[in-house]
């Protein structure tokens, strides 16, 4: 004999489970979504729900504060770059010279 509630309320109607963590919520997805598209990633730590208000801001803050230092590195390793460029064009530059130089006082046989 199986037992029929009477009051529909005692009947389980799969509310009472805890509700599963959707996939884009869960630390793996989030910690993946940041090493990809870094502050992009922001709302769905914010979206979150189980996660507390103060760290959510913590951790707003650290993505914020290594992807500015990532963009000051990228600048000055494009500045070096440039430089680094702008020195071999002038190296180049001085070694063609010298070339014509020597080539008006070097006679070939």
């Amino acid at each position: 004999m199986t037992h029929h509630p009477e009051n529909p309320k005692e009947m389980n109607t799969g509310r009472d489970a805890p509700e599963k963590t959707r996939w884009y919520f869960r630390t793996t997805s989030i910690v993946v979504a940041l090493c990809c598209i870094g502050p992009f990633a922001l709302p769905l730590i914010w979206l979150k729900p189980e996660m507390k208000k103060r760290r959510k801001a913590g951790i707003t803050l650290l993505v914020l504060l290594l992807t500015w230092g990532l963009c000051f590195a990228t600048w000055k390793a494009i500045q070096m770059i440039i430089e680094a460029y702008q020195l071999l064009q002038s190296i180049s530059l001085v070694s063609k010279i010298e070339l014509k130089r020597r080539g008006s006082q070097v006679r070939f046989l």
